[in-house]
């Protein structure tokens, strides 16, 4: 995903195609791989064995894995032995059973499939209804009446494969080179003895990402469902003027007619109380005199 390439590319797409082998849309996926993936042996391999699998090619199937595939390569194909076994015995009950009953030599079946010896043969065969000859114990005998084309049959070890494992475990999963183990880094511990969260940088740097997306989020959403401002016409603000003017002058208005009130009041009890005294003085002097 990031451009990056690594040695073992080749090995694991070609795991990844063996998983697949049923699958009728892998060739596209293959031609996705860089070139010089596309062309490896794994890869090949991978193909060749989907290939005969689905073209129920048995023959072609088991000796691909006997020459070719290693240990691996033969343990993650050993799921679909009991299918292509399975689609081995329809084609030969098909194609040699003109009538309801035939015989096959064991040394023919050991040599196209995959079992290990006449025993395991034998055995492996019972499931699907194919029985040894009673006359000739080199035979069996196929019987359509009898035939089990998909039993549930279990999964048989084999030791042929188990001989392709000619190295240690650690070699088998790590490569032929010497193993030597990872250094471990310490984990963070984002809380305390005493189990209270004690803000690692780690987690706050998490924290921080996300609070600045949901920040980021919101603003846009803001802004997307914020409502248009009209912007206002030439009269309109003429309008809005005249009557701020017209406001302001009525009050300043009111304020001057209210302090002119209060100070005629003033001069008038004064004019009065003046007049009132001169009244009472030219009284009292008229008395006296």
């Amino acid at each position: 995903l990031q451009g990056k390439t690594f040695d073992t590319e080749a090995e694991f797409r070609g795991y990844y195609v063996m998983l697949h082998l049923h699958d009728s849309n892998i060739m596209r996926q293959v031609l996705s791989y860089r070139k010089e993936v596309r062309e490896s042996q794994p890869v090949r391999l991978a193909l060749q064995l989907s290939g005969a699998l689905q073209n129920k090619n048995y023959v072609r199937f088991f000796r691909l894995l006997k020459k070719e595939a290693t240990y691996l390569q033969c343990c993650i194909c050993h799921r679909y032995f009991n299918t292509v076994l399975s689609n081995a015995l329809h084609t030969m009950m098909t194609a040699y059973g003109r009538h309801s009953a035939f015989l096959l030599e064991i040394s023919y079946l050991l040599r196209v499939l995959a079992w290990d010896d006449r025993e395991d043969a034998l055995n492996s065969l019972i499931p699907y209804g194919v029985e040894p000859n009673n006359l000739n114990y080199e035979q069996v005998f196929f019987n359509h009446d009898t035939f089990v084309q998909d039993p549930d049959a279990p999964m048989r070890p084999f030791r042929w494969i188990d001989a392709k494992n000619n190295v240690s475990w650690s070699q088998v999963v790590y490569g032929p080179a010497p193993f030597s183990f990872f250094s471990i880094a310490v984990m963070t511990d984002s809380f305390d003895d005493s189990g209270r969260y004690n803000k690692d940088p780690v987690l706050s740097a998490v924290f921080e990402k996300y609070s600045l997306q949901s920040e980021a989020q919101r603003l846009l959403f803001a802004e997307q469902n914020q409502a248009p401002v009209k912007p206002a016409s030439i009269a309109t603000m003429r309008q809005e003027h005249h009557e701020a003017r017209s406001w302001v002058t009525s009050t300043v208005e009111n304020v001057v007619r209210e302090v002119a009130d209060e100070e005629s009041f003033t001069i008038c009890k004064d004019a009065n109380v003046e007049g009132l005294a001169a009244s009472i003085s030219g009284g009292l002097v008229d008395e006296f005199l």
